[in-house]
């Protein structure tokens, strides 16, 4: 199995719409056989209850496999949602300005 984490980089809106898509995202983790797995979310604006169940399901699959979910840069409101349905704890959340350091 690969030592190496796998590396997810989402932009714009990460709704309904893109549901397909962040399915074949998962897949494509899921397939790597990567225990870790980073969720770039830099140049994310919005991100509804789709998005959030994406973030859990890539958690589900990290989880099993002993890894975690790191999610980078990720805008105050998509902070604010993990916060509201309390799973933040659950991801390590990091900024690329202090990767080293998470914030809440």
């Amino acid at each position: 199995m690969p030592t190496s984490t796998h590396r997810i980089v989402l932009w714009g809106d990460v709704d309904l719409i893109r549901n397909a898509e962040l399915q074949g995202l998962v897949r494509e983790f899921q397939d790597s056989g990567s225990k870790s797995v980073s969720v770039f979310m830099g140049e994310v604006t919005f991100v509804d209850s789709v998005g959030l169940a994406f973030l859990v399901e890539l958690r589900g699959v990290a989880q099993s496999r002993g890894g975690q979910v790191q999610v980078v840069d990720a805008p105050e409101p998509a902070l604010r949602l993990l916060r509201l349905v309390d799973v933040a704890g659950q991801f390590v959340l990091t900024r690329t300005d202090s990767s080293d350091l998470a914030y809440s």
